[in-house]
């Protein structure tokens, strides 16, 4: 019966990619009226999938995120003072910085090591070796001060920059690359081999625009992924895919030379000046690469950002206000263009998108952190598969008190955003606290009438997991806009000031297959959700309790952490 299941759904698709259209063969059924594509995330039982807890929701695997086998303790190879850096003295240590730096590439990596004292630089310092790390002697103890007032205004320039080699040329897919899938055929497979990397990547195609109804041409899936082994035209690959990438839409990979094993970390970093706008720290083409016990205090653009990564971690670091903040800003945590990444013991204050993902990021995760007076965004890009747990989003205050932030707890992209666009299927909500009950402004007119809200969703989402977290927030706890499909809103405490529901689904005909389950809502207009029959499948054990005289507790979640649960289960 499953063979000739998985026969019949194998000729819809090849049918389908005939005349321009695309189903993945483990979709379920649906109809083309009731979803923009037929739903497959809910359905789960790929190789990409995990069983959850409940032996009934699958979520996205997150045994992958980090620094794989976890960050090195990487011997010293010098002190700055032995290729001219001296602390406290006033003079630009960047040079010496960049030749120590340099000198440990050539050496085959190692520490550079910065003393006790202030250093200052005055140039950017590029380090293009693997195996390079520039630590500190703690971040109370080591300074530096950024002096550098030359060119650049990119997201992808930085004073301090790990930075790998350039991509290789387009490699055209032969065959449907599906979400599931653990291997890639291409059209010339020359000079690949096992250990290498590629970028597997689908543009925005008219067909995949008008599909997604995004108004911003760019919108593109993608996929960093290790080569295992060539056989023919076959790549295996380290992971299954995430997402589809269908011929119809002409994907293509091409091979990247990343830096690996390289870090920051054990200083405190300060940018002066408030031009240029650009990164403190960037990492960019990079593997397994990291940044802990750091503090930026001030950044042009970005404290410490990372860019075209895979296995990236950002952990125990403080980063505090930015130069770049106001509408059109930056002023981000997080990754763009970056996969599989983890951020963990971090606190923010006073940055714009904090945490934040850009352009089709998938399976990173932020958990245990705190973000203070800044919104949580999957910014731009199909972004998808991406977990917050254990996150506090508190008083994400809106233009122009905050000076950028749209006023929400969270924010998902629409496909009206012509810059940005719709943001992809199955990012999670997992034990997180949004506190966002202040009067505040908030971005987009429309906006307007429901005032500070706990999360949005733009549109074209897919199978998004909301499980057991708190939302205080003056407006809905959770609204839907667009097309939505397959979310589930589990065991959740929502206090809500204004009149309005828990959740507000606002076109409940392009809306199918809600599950909320086991929520809890205080206050409001006294129903949990606003939306027509047919956008809610399961309405099972909610409670709508009068305005409590103090704000309820968290839930308190059997399994606390789904991220540690599978790393359990894995092993």
């Amino acid at each position: 019966m499953r063979a000739t299941l998985a026969a019949c759904l194998s000729a819809l698709s090849l049918l389908l990619a005939l005349t321009g259209l695309h189903v993945a063969g483990r979709a379920e059924a649906a109809s083309p009226a009731a979803t923009p594509w037929p739903p497959q995330y809910k359905a789960g039982g790929t190789r990409a999938d995990v069983l959850g807890p409940d032996g009934r929701t699958w979520f996205p695997d997150w045994t992958y995120a980090g620094v794989q086998g976890g960050i090195p303790e990487v011997g010293a190879f010098a002190p700055i003072d032995q290729f001219g850096g001296r602390a406290d003295d006033g003079a630009d240590d960047g040079e010496a910085l960049q030749a120590a730096c340099d000198a440990a590439g050539r050496a085959g990596g190692g520490a550079v090591v910065l003393g006790e004292g202030t250093y200052y630089l005055d140039r950017k310092v590029l380090i293009t070796s693997s195996g390079v790390v520039i630590r500190g002697a703690g971040r109370d103890r080591t300074k530096v001060v950024i002096r550098y007032n030359g060119t650049g205004n990119r997201i992808t320039d930085g004073v301090i920059v790990f930075a790998g080699g350039v991509n290789g040329e387009r490699r055209l897919l032969t065959a449907d690359a599906r979400r599931g899938d653990a291997s890639v055929s291409l059209e010339d497979v020359t000079g690949l081999g096992a250990g290498g990397w590629l970028m597997v990547e689908a543009s925005g195609t008219q067909r995949w625009r008008s599909l997604i109804e995004s108004s911003c041409r760019l919108t593109p899936r993608m996929a960093m992924v290790r080569i295992e082994a060539v056989r023919g035209n076959s790549v295996t690959i380290n992971q299954p895919l995430r997402i589809d990438f269908p011929v119809v839409d002409q994907p293509y990979a091409y091979k990247m030379a990343p830096i690996e094993r390289c870090g920051i970390e054990d200083l405190y970093l300060t940018q002066a000046q408030r031009q240029p706008k650009i990164c403190t720290v960037l990492f960019i083409r990079s593997v397994n690469c990291w940044g802990r016990r750091v503090t930026v205090e001030w950044t042009g653009r970005m404290p410490l950002y990372g860019s075209h990564v895979k296995w990236m971690e950002i952990r125990d670091c403080k980063f505090n206000n930015a130069h770049d903040m106001g509408g059109g800003g930056t002023a981000y945590v997080g990754w763009q263009y970056s996969f599989d990444c983890l951020m963990e013991n971090v606190t923010t204050r006073n940055m714009r998108h904090a945490p934040n993902l850009d352009w089709s990021c998938s399976g990173c995760v932020f958990r245990n952190s705190t973000f203070y007076y800044s919104d949580a965004q999957t910014h731009s890009g199909w972004c998808h598969e991406n977990l917050f747990e254990n996150c506090v989003i508190v008083d994400p205050r809106g233009r122009p008190a905050g000076g950028g932030s749209y006023g929400h707890g969270f924010w998902a992209t629409p496909p009206s955003d012509s810059s940005h666009g719709p943001n992809g299927p199955r990012n999670v909500f997992y034990n997180c606290d949004f506190q966002n009950s202040g009067e505040h402004a908030v971005f987009e007119d429309e906006m307007v009438r429901y005032g500070p809200t706990g999360l949005v969703l733009g549109g074209m989402n897919e199978n998004w997991l909301f499980f057991y977290n708190r939302v205080l927030s003056r407006g809905p706890g959770i609204l839907l806009r667009g097309v939505q499909f397959d979310h589930i809103i589990k065991g959740n405490v929502f206090v809500v000031d204004q009149a309005f529901p828990a959740v507000v689904v606002e076109d409940p005909g392009r809306t199918r297959g809600l599950e909320i389950v086991g929520n809890t809502v205080y206050g409001g207009n006294g129903a949990l959700v606003a939306a027509g029959a047919s956008a809610v499948a399961l309405d099972q054990a909610n409670r709508a309790l009068k305005q409590a005289d103090q704000v309820p507790p968290r839930p308190s979640p059997e399994v606390p952490s789904i991220y540690e649960w599978e790393r359990r289960a894995r092993k």
